[in-house]
């Protein structure tokens, strides 16, 4: 991990300095949590012992993949700071018991920002955390640390991440391992074994490794590409996923997959079209992130399928 950019990108996010980049998809925020129902489009992908590349600057789907027994994870997103965020992510579910996870890196009182979290994101308030972190990862350790050593937590917090969150309550179930005490001691012990590969780049360039993967998540990526732009990042994709492996293409909010296309929604809403680019997607549709804060079943999300023929 080279440190010293990283830093300096993160004192000028967090002194809202920052000069918007070049690249239109240079999203360089974190995001906290995932914003998707991650756990309802896992069911679709055989994680067990296989081998995922994924986006995603929360490190969500890449834990919730470890939780489901991923061993080979490689995660690339044009965010440089996904990478410490995973590390401290990581460190903090090997060091602290869920209650404290979630205090360090919850809003906790959604959407009345730190109304009754008054210390947030304090990572100098858990020495066992920095203990851990500075063995999993020196450069995450000193990153973190050098952040909490110029800035409060609350600034951070706010300055450092988007505002794009769900209530914990809702958090709780987009993820595998935050779903349980349970689900949350089974990825501690699964997780100390994982250390992803990270590569900072824009997925929509050409990528650049020459692996093959059983999985592929993109997350909501495509929610901000055009119809060119999906059909040639999926044609560049095949080449990297192993036969029988699947991509998850795109995520669909408030949908099913009869749901009719409007003009006024994104490209990727246009079920009929997406699905003509090649014959091996398909669509499926699980219960939402509304449905779940609404504790609605019949509410769904979707996600374009791809399955690479044997």
């Amino acid at each position: 991990m080279v440190l010293r950019p990283k830093i300096e990108l993160a004192h000028d996010l967090i002194e809202n300095r920052f000069v918007y980049r070049a690249d239109a998809y240079s999203f360089q925020t974190l995001y906290p949590f995932c914003n998707e129902n991650v756990s309802g489009y896992l069911d679709f992908l055989d994680l067990k012992d296989k081998s995922l590349l994924t986006v995603g600057s929360s490190a969500d789907q890449a834990i919730s993949a470890i939780a489901r027994g991923c061993k080979d994870i490689t995660v690339l997103d044009i965010c440089p700071l996904t990478e410490p965020y995973f590390y401290l992510k990581k460190s903090a579910i090997l060091s602290l018991p869920q209650e404290d996870f979630e205090n360090l890196l919850f809003y906790k009182d959604y959407p009345r920002t730190f109304k009754y979290n008054k210390d947030p994101f304090n990572i100098k308030a858990y020495p066992e955390l920095l203990r851990t972190l500075e063995q999993e990862s020196p450069a995450a350790h000193d990153f973190w640390l050098t952040l909490a050593e110029t800035y409060s937590g609350e600034m951070i917090r706010k300055n450092l991440f988007t505002q794009d969150e769900e209530k914990p309550s809702t958090t709780r179930q987009l993820t595998d391992y935050l779903k349980s005490p349970k689900t949350y001691e089974k990825t501690r012990e699964l997780i100390r074994r994982i250390n992803p590969e990270f590569i900072n780049a824009n997925i929509t360039h050409r990528i650049p490794t020459d692996k093959k993967f059983d999985n592929i998540v993109l997350s909501n990526l495509t929610t901000y590409l055009s119809y060119e732009q999906i059909r040639n990042l999926l044609e560049s994709l095949i080449p990297h996923l192993n036969e029988g492996g699947k991509i998850i293409l795109g995520y669909m909010y408030r949908t099913d997959e009869y749901t009719k296309y409007q003009q006024e929604w994104d490209v990727i809403y246009d079920m009929d079209r997406i699905k003509a680019i090649d014959e091996n997607i398909s669509v499926k549709s699980f219960q939402g992130v509304k449905g779940i804060l609404h504790e609605i079943p019949a509410m769904k999300d979707s996600v374009y399928v791809y399955q690479k023929k044997r």
